[in-house]
């Protein structure tokens, strides 16, 4: 749990928040309770104020307004600055193998692993989506080696018990998920072709461990996204929480496959055909507010 004012991580049986000693009940009331444990109920919020949180562009704006100050924060951790440049040194040295005629089987899969391919294109949009795919890549490579493999476990335990209760009403969201899992990671491929497919493990890698730690920005986003109007009360729905997360880790995994077939675009059609699907069985089932 965390505290509304400050963002300090506090106990459920708290009323004062110990580093901030704001009165907590006053802002917000559970109704239930602990994510790590069932996934069948929703967070009431009595303060509007404390909204923002769960408003998608207001952590957007956070997010891209925070990047400033993120870069700052880059430049003074040496331990970063140090992972990343050999990391941009790898990318260019397999980059340029292959234009010296020097791509035997090793330096390949060296390129798969580092996703040193991605960007590598004359295709402007290819060239964006390949940078952010670095971009992602980046993130998942300094994760690495600061947090080890550790969230990466405890998020696919969360998520494997989570699959044993999915529910006929889940699965508008769940084909939300992979929809746009599929549209992304073609995107941030540029084509998806085998060499490129790291970047989708890394991606999966990153969602894991955002819901094991249960905080940044991809999951505020998410939990922001999810965040819905019910008889005149702001409630968030952890449970179309998990089910957003659980699409978007198995259209990644599937994008993936698809990226041995010789069609550059199948995660696009993909993760299209999974949008119509979702919202065809929204408006059949419609979307889960509790799971058993």
């Amino acid at each position: 749990m965390k505290c509304p004012y400050c963002g300090s991580k506090i106990k459920e049986d708290l009323d004062i928040c110990s580093t901030c000693g704001k009165d907590i009940r006053k802002s917000m009331t559970f109704k239930v309770s602990d994510r790590a444990s069932n996934l069948s109920g929703e967070v009431v919020f009595k303060d509007l104020g404390f909204l923002n949180t769960l408003n998608p562009i207001h952590v957007l704006k956070k997010g891209l307004f925070s990047i400033p100050s993120g870069f700052m924060q880059l430049i003074k951790n040496k331990k970063r600055i140090v992972i990343l440049t050999a990391l941009a040194v790898i990318w260019i040295v397999l980059i340029l193998l292959p234009y010296l005629r020097m791509n035997p089987l090793v330096v390949q899969i060296l390129s798969f692993l580092m996703f040193a391919q991605g960007g590598a294109s004359a295709n402007s949009l290819r060239m964006i989506g390949g940078l952010l795919g670095k971009g992602v890549y980046a993130v998942f490579f300094v994760s690495l080696f600061e947090q080890g493999f550790k969230p990466f476990f405890k998020g696919t335990k969360d998520i494997l018990r989570q699959l044993k209760s999915i529910q006929k009403q889940s699965l508008s969201t769940i084909l939300i998920g992979m929809g746009t899992a599929g549209v992304l990671y073609n995107f941030l491929t540029g084509y998806a072709a085998w060499i490129k497919s790291m970047v989708g493990i890394a991606a999966i890698f990153i969602i894991l461990s955002a819901l094991a730690l249960q905080k940044g920005f991809l999951f505020d986003f998410i939990r922001a996204l999810t965040f819905t109007c019910l008889r005149h009360k702001k409630t968030t729905n952890e449970v179309i929480l998990a089910s957003l997360m659980e699409g978007l880790i198995l259209g990644f995994l599937i994008s993936i496959g698809l990226s041995f077939l010789p069609i550059g675009y199948a995660p696009y059609i993909f993760g299209f055909l999974c949008f119509i699907l979702g919202y065809a069985s929204f408006y059949t089932y419609g979307i889960e507010v509790k799971r058993s």
